[in-house]
């Protein structure tokens, strides 16, 4: 938590009881979640860590990774990187989207209490290719 407080993080935001990231009882917000992606694009590491996201549209694994089955529209090929995570009734998708003239757009989409868990990944997917037809009109 140290080290996110440094990049402007509100940690009382948050709690952490699991380190692994597969405990229920773990919080963090989705617009802290934003200010973190958005903070550390300045950082000389950031095109790693960019680099380190699945990227949606390619089937091979370590490309795609948790992707590789979502984003089917030719339009969105590589141009979505985000991190998946997801729990029984939980599935979240924070990431990057870059629009047609380079510039990377942040989004964070938590979902909780799902009680019909099969929707979690289609709404994600919806929500982010509506920003990118937004902001690609």
């Amino acid at each position: 938590l140290t080290e996110l407080s440094k990049l402007g993080i509100n940690t009382e935001l948050f709690v952490l009881r699991d380190g692994s990231g597969i405990s229920h009882v773990n919080l963090v917000t989705p617009n802290e979640t934003t200010k973190l992606l958005y903070t550390i694009q300045t950082k000389k590491w950031f095109p790693t860590f960019l680099e380190s996201l699945p990227v949606a549209g390619f089937s091979d694994r370590m490309i795609g990774g948790t992707l590789r089955h979502r984003f089917h529209d030719p339009m969105l090929m590589g141009k979505i990187r985000a991190k998946t995570g997801s729990l029984s009734t939980v599935s979240s998708l924070s990431g990057y989207t870059e629009t047609e003239s380079g510039e990377l757009l942040i989004f964070s989409i938590m979902l909780n209490n799902l009680v019909d868990e099969s929707i979690g990944k289609g709404l994600e997917d919806k929500i982010v290719t509506i920003l990118y037809e937004y902001y690609n009109k």
